[in-house]
């Protein structure tokens, strides 16, 4: 009966390291999967940097392109500006065809309206000596207009010239 007890000891001895062993095993490979999805994890984020970083810097080399295109279309926009700038003085030069030669002639004008204007007042013809004060002033506001005109064409003229110059 020994015999038995000896045998089952065995059996029951072998069953225990055989569950321990197994429970070693399964332990064994839950640590081992956790260790290689770690390392699948980091190659694969190295290789996902690196990837990363390539795709940073073709970023960072349009987005300077980018700029330089801004910068360039802001430069073309200004350019066009300027040349519209340019054009329209030289439109607005040939709407005034005017010199200071015709601003002395609608002086000298209105100076002898007024001077009629008086001559009239002083036949007692009041009616003519007032439409011809009247015309004067016209004149004169004409003349003021035209002066101011032909100021603001120097002035264009003027900024022109610095404009080519520098």
């Amino acid at each position: 009966m020994q015999n038995i007890t000896v045998l089952q000891l065995g059996a029951a001895l072998a069953i225990i390291i055989g569950l321990a062993l197994a429970w070693l095993a399964f332990r064994a490979a839950q640590q081992a999967r956790a260790i290689g999805y770690d390392q699948g994890y980091d190659d694969a984020r190295n290789a996902q940097l690196a990837r990363i970083e390539l795709l940073q810097g073709e970023l960072d080399d349009l987005s300077g392109l980018a700029a330089d295109l801004e910068t360039a279309r802001r430069l073309e926009r200004d350019e066009l500006i300027q040349d519209a700038d340019r054009r329209i003085a030289i439109y607005a030069s040939r709407s005034n065809p005017f010199t200071e030669a015709d601003l002395l002639t609608l002086q000298t004008a209105a100076e002898q309206l007024g001077l009629l204007s008086r001559t009239f007042h002083g036949f007692g013809s009041t009616k003519n000596a007032t439409q011809a004060s009247h015309i004067a002033q016209q004149t004169l506001n004409m003349a003021e207009r035209l002066r101011a005109a032909l100021a603001a064409r120097t002035a264009q003229q003027e900024a022109r010239t610095l404009e080519a110059a520098a």
